[in-house]
């Protein structure tokens, strides 16, 4: 179950990677939009929206099927919040699930620190190690 398995990856990346907040998403052919199916810690009166291949960064760094890592976010582009506060994440990985030259999946993930590029090498190749649980 491709939902079951993104919100299982996502805690489980969260304590290994200190990500701070996670998006999931897995291209529907029917709609021909990448849909929104996980989340981890999310947080806005906005749910996360679908989006198009090309459409935003997320739909960019799809088309090109190639990881996208921004550093410095700017203020207000996104806030974690709990229940003793609230912080603005700094970094954010897109990263596309590739299957049979096909992207069938893309996970956004914010970090309050930078990575390196070895874990965010390795995020991407666990998860397109894992690609056949969003095939079509």
């Amino acid at each position: 179950n491709p939902v079951d398995f993104a919100n299982s990856f996502l805690t489980r990346m969260a304590k290994e990677f200190e990500i701070v907040q996670g998006l999931f998403y897995k291209f529907d052919a029917e709609s021909n939009n990448f849909e929104p199916i996980a989340d981890y810690a999310f947080y806005g009166e906005e749910k996360p929206q679908p989006f198009r291949l090309g459409e935003g960064l997320s739909g960019q760094a799809a088309r090109d099927k190639k990881m996208i890592y921004l550093t410095d976010l700017p203020l207000n582009y996104r806030k974690v919040v709990s229940g003793l506060g609230n912080r603005e994440p700094k970094n954010l990985a897109l990263i596309p699930i590739v299957h049979d030259d096909k992207v069938v999946a893309l996970v956004e993930l914010a970090f309050f620190k930078p990575l390196e590029s070895a874990p965010l090498a390795m995020l991407e190749k666990i998860l397109n190690n894992l690609s056949n649980h969003f095939e079509k």
